[in-house]
């Protein structure tokens, strides 16, 4: 009888990252795009409801800006959409995670489409919230500060409109790498 073969050395001599294991035969997770979408999309997901605007002593959320903005006939649906926008990406996120664990490939072309639209849609509504509130303060004579809540709106949109061009333009996104 031949002894066994000896044991191989951990993937990436015992140095790899979590994020690189390997997940079955010659594929490796690839999950930055995933999990940074995780993130950006959380994030997107409490911005309305972090202060948009601050006037003096007291700000306003994201979430009471839809009173402000129907009064003003403005575009009342911008922090619903952004929640939407959010949990759209992180739902997508959390699927190419679940499946590059099982070892599965997710769709390219669905993933990146998807997400790029969610992410037009989270970009354009946090705009049209901050166009609301500039023509609002200018109509009224306000001088106001942003908050944290509309910038980080804008910035979760940017993120997830990059990862879904990414996610179209870089299979390893979607699929792990070969």
């Amino acid at each position: 009888m031949t002894p066994p073969p000896p044991a191989a050395a951990p993937y990436g001599g015992g140095f790899g990252s979590p994020t690189t294991a390997p997940v079955s035969g010659l594929f490796r997770k690839s999950l930055g795009g995933a999990v940074t979408l995780v993130v950006f999309s959380a994030l997107g997901v409490l911005s309305p409801f972090l202060p948009y605007i601050s006037v003096f002593d007291e700000s306003i959320n994201g979430w009471d800006s839809r009173e402000v903005f129907s009064d003003y006939d403005k575009f009342s649906a911008s922090p619903v959409l952004i929640i939407l926008g959010s949990i759209v990406t992180l739902v997508l996120g959390i699927v190419v995670i679940n499946n590059q664990n099982q070892g599965k490939a997710t769709s390219k072309a669905g993933v990146g489409v998807t997400t790029l639209i969610a992410g037009l849609v989270t970009l354009g509504s946090a705009g049209m919230a901050y166009n609301s509130w500039d023509e609002i303060l200018y109509y009224e004579d306000v001088l106001a500060n942003q908050g944290i809540g509309l910038w980080l709106g804008v910035v979760c949109g940017l993120a997830a409109t990059i990862i879904g061009i990414v996610a179209l333009a870089v299979p390893k996104v979607t699929q792990g790498v070969q």
